[in-house]
């Protein structure tokens, strides 16, 4: 079912609240920022984080217990995947895999991925710098 905020007399993007209690979601990117995240069990009853990026970010890392998708919407990006080149466009999709070290590190001026985290586990984020170092 499409949502449509103005029918519920509501400002584009929030959290409608509906009648059986049950919301729907309804959030939008900031062109402003690199990255942010819009759902999770930190503000709703979504399992798994959900996000998105206005650029690959370059920062090696890894998850030791969470997938992450990655929807690319438009653009063009380079991801590493465990020492593996991989080149993103628009309609590609990347599963990451637990332990998989990954990293962006280029992608085009009108770049925009989506981020699914799941099952989310906070605190599972492992720079590899760190875990070098622990």
């Amino acid at each position: 079912m499409r949502c449509a905020p103005e029918k519920y007399g509501l400002k584009k993007g929030g959290i409608l609240r509906r009648k059986n209690l049950i919301n729907v979601i309804h959030l939008n990117a900031d062109s402003n920022d690199p990255k942010g995240w819009y759902t999770g069990p930190w503000n709703s009853a979504v399992p798994a984080a959900v996000g998105y990026a206005n650029e690959g970010i370059n920062l090696e890392h890894f998850h030791a217990q969470m997938f992450e998708i990655y929807l690319v919407a438009q653009g063009e990006s380079t991801a590493i995947v465990d020492g593996e080149t991989v080149r993103l466009r628009a309609r590609d999709v990347l599963v990451v895999e637990p332990g998989e070290v990954h990293t962006f590190t280029h992608s085009t001026p009108d770049y925009f991925h989506f981020v699914i985290q799941t099952p989310f586990v906070a605190g599972d984020k492992r720079l590899v710098r760190e875990a070098e170092t622990s």
